[in-house]
């Protein structure tokens, strides 16, 4: 019974981690706001708050909890170093490794090498100060297919409020992150095809000054962009039409 209390509890860990990650990082994702809820049922059919205390005897359906836990959020616990100490079926399924291939391994085993040391040392300084990390991060897959990930790392506190533990979740955001670099990507074709466009074109914003001209103009009229932008447009033209010298504002 004592295993079971203590299983229970660390079960009331796991789902307050989720609520929090869920509600007051703004980690929303839909698997782990569903997975805290259904761990709180869960909790509540057995009658935890009101018989955890209780000499009654009472049976755990661990195949319930472990069907929530593995099924519907992606959970990561290691110790202090970054040692992998538990990873359930749905963090599993996203990094594409088998339990028992990353159990006492270290987190370095999914660095792409895309980040920098200095965020790897920022976060790792946030969360061995007992505060929550939270950002986006690009991972390395067992077949050394990268994902990015939005992944939330919470502190496990002791009685003297100290980590010992580092229980991770995350989602997979790889289509979100490569829809954004598919338009970042356009959106910079287009500004070089506007650029070195043989025609001339400017932007003027909705009073009439001038926000953008391209290499075009700069060689029919002679001002560079620099000391055009911000100019009224009227004031320009005019001072283009009588051939005025100088600053054309």
């Amino acid at each position: 019974m004592t295993k079971n209390f203590e299983l229970i509890e660390d079960i009331e860990k796991i789902r307050k981690v989720m609520e929090i990650s869920a509600f007051e990082t703004g980690f929303t994702s839909k698997d782990t706001v569903k997975a805290s809820q259904k761990l709180d049922n869960l909790l509540n059919e057995l009658g935890i708050v009101e018989r955890k205390h209780s000499s009654e005897p009472f049976h755990v359906d661990i195949g319930k909890i472990n069907s929530v836990i593995n099924n519907e959020a992606s959970i990561l616990l290691t110790n202090l170093e970054g040692t992998i100490l538990y990873a359930n079926s749905k963090c599993c399924q996203m990094i594409g490794y088998n339990k028992d291939e990353i159990i006492g391994k270290h987190t370095r085993i999914f660095n792409s090498r895309y980040h920098t040391k200095e965020y790897f040392k920022k976060m790792w300084n946030t969360i061995l100060s007992g505060q929550i990390w939270k950002n986006e991060i690009n991972i390395k897959r067992k077949d050394n297919s990268t994902a990015w990930n939005m992944m939330s790392i919470f502190p496990i506190l002791d009685d003297n409020n100290q980590p010992y533990q580092f229980l991770t979740l995350r989602t997979d955001i790889t289509e979100k992150k490569e829809m954004e670099f598919a338009a970042a990507q356009k959106e910079r074709q287009l500004s070089s095809l506007i650029t070195n466009a043989v025609e001339v074109i400017g932007i003027i914003n909705e009073e009439w000054n001038i926000i953008y001209q391209n290499n075009a103009i700069e060689k029919v009229i002679g001002y560079k962009a620099e000391e055009v932008l911000g100019t009224n447009i009227f004031n320009y033209l005019l001072n283009f039409r009588t051939n005025k010298v100088g600053d054309p504002r």
